[in-house]
């Protein structure tokens, strides 16, 4: 068992009185905490532990690892991806504005020029050293201090996640008291996923695709006809359902996305295990968290980009509060303003999201009623205590889930004219929210050309 795998979390939080929230500074030694961020680019809530999507517990313990982290330390439940894909998913988590904002199709802007704000915000303006490794990285833009980028690529061409693993965990583990500083660690998750599958031979290239071959499952029973890689490829490509594919090509792509998260575990827990072994343990804070989910074959989808809870529904897992769980609908908007606030950085102008630390005290606070997701150009839902709202393009162009009941979201009650009420303050909720989200300067811009009914 690995160092970090027998810790109940990484220390108690020193200082924090009953129904003030958590708090990352000692009032005794007035010591400030560092903070570890940890971001997949691809990760479904249900693979982190037992999840309603996911049944059959086909998923839950994929990452054994992230799993045992979970189960220790702090989680949200329902933590809601801005994006269904995770370029633009990773440009929110980064800036802390809504994903079409940030996308690159939409807006024109290469995503890898978004990616900085966060961490050149926190050097700038916090005692605070900042590191990062994995993501697309510019130096820091902001006179006095620069970010110190430990290895990065840019959007297209990225390093892969043992390197960038193995960059943070030398620099933690060669880092001497003094102080504190924010890791910024970029991981692969399934993105991959789709090359995986898209070429058999592609096997042979495993490495680039996180899937280690000297670590590969055995092959299939059944050999993959000759002409079924190309199948593969074009049926990816055009996200088809897997209902269609042929019983090799399925089995297949299980079996890529499995070695994909055992890989993703292994060098999530060798940077986790670093920390717990180092004289950093009992003063930092974790954050795990995921630009956005996975369908992984729900509703017959295979990528990211369906605004269907399984690639909504993102892990976020930390530990330094005490050990909870909490069913608050929190948005990848607010990791920006979360980082900033945890790290005593004053908030980012724009950004559009708040601090979660209010709800990692004791103490019951107000909090938001409902969550807004948006693709670039499929659709938009409102995630709600009880539905989710779905705003499509296409023949079906609303949709309500009682999730509760519903977790798969088979069932349309859009349809069921009893719903009729709830469409109708859910639809007003979504566009009142689209109205918040999206800054005044920038309203309607990188915006033309899309349907009506996703201009709000």
């Amino acid at each position: 068992m690995s160092p970090w795998s027998r810790r109940q979390v990484l220390g108690a939080v020193p200082g924090a009185a009953a129904g003030t929230g958590w708090s990352t500074s000692s009032r005794a030694s007035g010591h400030r905490w560092n903070l570890l961020c940890v971001v997949i680019d691809a990760l479904p809530a249900m693979v982190v532990a037992p999840h309603p999507n996911d049944p059959r517990g086909m998923w839950a313990g994929a990452m054994p690892g992230l799993g045992a982290l979970a189960h220790r330390g702090f989680g949200f439940r329902r933590a809601q991806a801005v994006h269904p894909e995770p370029l633009p998913g990773l440009a929110a988590l980064w800036t802390g504005r809504p994903g079409s904002e940030t996308g690159a199709m939409v807006s024109g802007l290469p995503v890898s020029r978004r990616w900085p704000v966060v961490t050149d915000w926190i050097a700038g303006h916090g005692a605070v050293d900042v590191w990062t490794a994995g993501g697309p990285s510019i130096p820091g833009r902001t006179p006095g201090r620069s970010v110190k980028v430990l290895l990065s690529g840019n959007h297209l061409a990225m390093p892969g996640n043992l390197d960038s693993a193995q960059a943070m965990a030398h620099a933690i583990r060669n880092r001497a008291p003094g102080r504190p500083w924010l890791g910024m660690l970029r991981l692969r998750g399934l993105s991959a996923l789709d090359a995986a599958v898209a070429s058999w031979a592609g096997m042979k290239r495993a490495p680039d695709l996180g899937l280690p071959e000297r670590e590969l499952p055995p092959a299939p029973d059944r050999t993959i006809p000759a002409d079924e890689p190309s199948l593969i490829a074009s049926a990816v490509r055009a996200g088809s359902p897997s209902a269609h594919w042929p019983e090799p090509m399925w089995r297949h792509y299980l079996w890529c996305a499995r070695g994909m998260l055992a890989e993703l575990d292994r060098v999530l827990t060798m940077v986790l295990d670093t920390l717990a072994g180092s004289i950093h343990a009992e003063t930092t804070t974790v954050i795990v968290t995921a630009a956005s989910g996975h369908p992984l074959g729900h509703h017959g989808l295979v990528r990211s980009r369906a605004p269907y809870a399984s690639t909504l529904e993102v892990p976020w897992v930390m530990t330094g509060p005490p050990p909870g769980r909490s069913s608050a609908l929190v948005s990848g908007l607010d990791f920006a303003p979360t980082v900033c606030d945890l790290l005593g950085a004053p908030p980012m102008p724009d950004a559009r999201g708040v601090s979660v630390r209010p709800l990692l005290g004791p103490a019951a606070v107000p909090w938001r009623k409902g969550v807004r997701s948006e693709s670039l150009v499929d659709g938009r839902t409102l995630r709600t205590e009880e539905f989710a709202y779905i705003r499509m393009v296409g023949d079906i162009a609303e949709m309500l889930f009682h999730m509760e009941n519903d977790p798969l979201q088979l069932d349309n009650l859009a349809l069921d004219r009893g719903y009729a009420s709830a469409v109708e303050s859910h639809r007003a909720m979504l566009d009142d929210l689209g109205r918040q989200l999206r800054p005044t300067s920038t309203a309607g811009a990188g915006f033309r050309g899309l349907p009506a009914a996703l201009q709000r």
